[in-house]
């Protein structure tokens, strides 16, 4: 048996968590059998001083969601991670055939994607009032920078977050490794080595 604990937020308490033969529990409660796991994914999201990682488990019917929001370094994100590489880790040997999705999917990916178009048109809505006289000449710079900068932050988040584009899927194995790495650092996930880029997720 293996035992992790860690804080899922700042102002929670300290979870417990076992895997044992194939089953996660959570607190002493029954979590997810991996024998009946179809599809699993991992995920990172910083927006500036705020940090949140999920591993998801797909069963039939049901998605289950362990997540930490503590930074990275922090004892109880690396807790968290370790679980995640020792789940992984189980699957290999289960459904060596498994594909892990690196990345958000579905909701997220469409609400930062629209907060980033949201903040370059509002960029771009800024410096059309710059052309057009609309700001006085003692703000012009202050308003152009600000509008530069909106929207460049926009169009990358947008782009960083666009629904359309394929999720980065890795071999089981890897994500394993990969889990194992982060677990005893404080990097962050950029696998693209051993990954591929199917078609656009379906989820």
């Amino acid at each position: 048996m293996q035992t992790f604990e860690f804080k899922p937020a700042l102002m929670r308490g300290r979870d417990n968590w076992t895997l044992d033969s194939g089953l996660v529990t959570h607190n002493g409660e029954p979590f997810c059998s991996l024998e009946r796991v179809t599809a699993a994914r991992y995920a990172e999201m910083s927006v500036k001083h705020t940090h949140s990682e999920w591993f998801e488990l797909t069963v039939p019917g049901r998605v289950h969601r362990v997540s930490c929001n503590m930074p990275a370094g922090d004892d109880s994100n690396r807790q968290f991670r370790a679980l995640c590489a020792a789940v992984l880790t189980d699957l290999v040997e289960r459904k060596p055939d498994l594909q892990v999705t690196i990345g958000a999917g579905g909701a997220i990916r469409w609400a930062m994607f629209i907060i980033g178009a949201v903040a370059a048109v509002f960029g771009l809505i800024v410096l059309a009032s710059i052309g057009l006289g609309a700001i006085r000449d003692a703000k012009v710079g202050f308003a152009l920078v600000f509008s530069l900068g909106f929207v460049a932050f926009g169009a990358w988040l947008a782009w960083s977050y666009r629904p359309w584009a394929p999720p980065l899927l890795l071999p089981v194995s890897v994500a394993r490794d990969l889990l194992s790495r982060l677990s005893v650092n404080e990097q962050p996930a950029t696998a693209e080595k051993g990954g591929k880029n199917p078609e656009q997720d379906k989820r």
